[in-house]
């Protein structure tokens, strides 16, 4: 059984996305954050295997969470599933910077998701088939996640 995390902070995403989790026979849901700082708290409390991780978040942003995630020994094996409501080559590269697994666009829908998930999980049982994140340069994509959120009206401060 899968052990999945979903971090997204809005109400209406995450009841859709915790129906699809719960369609899956061999994925459990362990934890649902509503926010990057409860998503860091819920990685100690339930040991995911893969999280579900929106970006853009109001405070603790997903690109932290990712950073800080894929940063720990005990939770630097979890898989991450980047999501964002933006098309963004440099969100997307940002993600893949702060250790994410996979990037996806919330546009993409239900199914795209599911697939992404689903071949997280095939390369887990065949090693190798999903590519290594770019880690270069940590600094770097710290200053492009805070421009980022500055982008975001919802971050805006």
């Amino acid at each position: 059984m899968i052990r999945l995390l979903l971090a997204e902070d809005h109400p209406v995403v995450r009841a859709g996305l915790e129906k699809l989790v719960a369609n899956e026979d061999d994925i459990e849901l362990v934890g649902s954050a509503a926010n990057g700082a409860e998503a860091v708290d819920a990685y100690a409390a339930h040991h995911p295997d893969i999280t579900l991780l929106d970006l853009r978040m109001p405070g603790l942003d997903g690109f932290e969470v990712c950073r800080r995630v894929k940063e720990a020994p005990a939770t630097k094996a979890t898989k991450i599933v980047a999501m964002t409501g933006f098309d963004d080559e440099e969100a997307q590269q940002l993600a893949m910077t702060c250790g994410a697994d996979v990037f996806v666009t919330k546009r993409e829908g239900l199914t795209a998701l599911g697939r992404q998930i689903k071949g997280l999980l095939d390369a887990d049982a065949a090693p190798g088939l999903v590519a290594a994140p770019s880690r270069a340069r940590p600094r770097t994509a710290r200053s492009r996640a805070t421009r980022l959120a500055k982008k975001d009206p919802r971050t805006r401060r």
